[in-house]
Formats: structure tokens, sequence, C-alpha cells
């Protein structure tokens, strides 16, 4: 139990100081002790069950990717925040990409990231997905790294796709 409480302390800390909480549109400061006190009341409440990081295609799509870049000098970040590798010296920019994920990110030996892999699955399609993906691509765009998106309708072919759509963006970087 205490595992629990603390794992789910570390995660809600984290999300609240990341900028993920829903304080992070009001004016209250991050760092507010009587938010920190109702996370805490929140998380010794509820009981936490882990849960699946990927789904069926998204395990397949990452096994393809793991394939492809066997034996290169990557390494393949799952379900990050794009505020973990995208820097912004404004606070408003920098919240609007903060709690926003990448589904996969190629970072090199270095820890740099060198694409963004976005998996549109079959239920993507949904409310402001388009909205949130365009997010997500201006702001790679912005600091110039690639965002690759990937759909469900490549499922049986993602050595193809991760040929013709990642390995090209990789070995462009490298040269």
């Amino acid at each position: 139990m205490k595992k629990i409480i603390k794992y789910g302390l570390l995660l809600g800390a984290g999300l609240f100081l990341s900028g993920c909480s829903s304080e992070s549109s009001s004016t209250k400061p991050f760092n507010s002790t009587k938010h920190y006190t109702q996370e805490l009341k929140a998380v010794r409440k509820e009981k936490y069950k882990k849960g699946k990081m990927l789904n069926h295609s998204e395990m397949k799509l990452l096994l393809a990717l793991e394939e492809a870049l066997r034996g290169k000098d990557y390494r393949i970040v799952l379900q990050t925040s794009l505020g973990a590798f995208l820097n912004h010296k404004e606070k408003k920019a920098f919240l609007a990409v903060n709690c926003k994920r990448a589904d996969f990110v190629i970072m090199n030996r270095f820890a740099y990231p060198e694409a963004v892999i976005e998996y549109n699955g079959e239920g993507h399609y949904q409310n402001n997905s388009s909205l949130r993906d365009d997010i997500k691509s201006l702001s790679c765009q912005s600091a110039d790294l690639p965002f690759i998106q990937i759909s469900f309708h490549d499922k049986n072919n993602f050595e193809e796709v991760i040929k013709e759509k990642v390995l090209p963006v990789l070995y462009k970087a490298k040269s």
C-alpha cells in the first residue's frame, strides 16, 4: 500500500509541477500547498491499478520500430510529454504542449529527440484529435523535429512504413 501511495504521489506531483493539473489554466501558483494537500487527500483515498501501456496495434508498431532500429544508436521512449523535450521560455507556450503526449519518441544516444511518431489508431479520429495533432505537429516543426504520423490503416505493413517514413528521417539527421 505504501508503494502505491508513493508512486501515486510522484505521479500526482509530477503532473501538477509539469502544468498538467487542472490548476494549470488558473491563476493560482503551481506550488500551492493547498493544492498539494488536496491532491494528497485524493491519492490517499483512491486505490490505483496498473494498466496496459499499449494496445495491440501500438505494441505491434513498437516491435517493428525496435526491429528497424536494432543495432543503431537510438532508443524509443513511449507516451512521453512533449514538455519533456520541447522547451520554450514563455510559460503559456510551454503549457500548451506540456500535457500533450507523444506516442513514440526516437532519441539519439545523447538523449536528444530525433523524431516523434504519432500513431493514429482506430479510435484516434474522435473529438478534437485533429486540434491536438496540429499542436503537436506545429510545436515539433518549430523545433525542427520531424513529426511522423502513422495510420492504423498501415498496421499490416508497419515495417514498410518505417522504411519509407522513419528511417530516411533518421539517416538525414545523422548526415
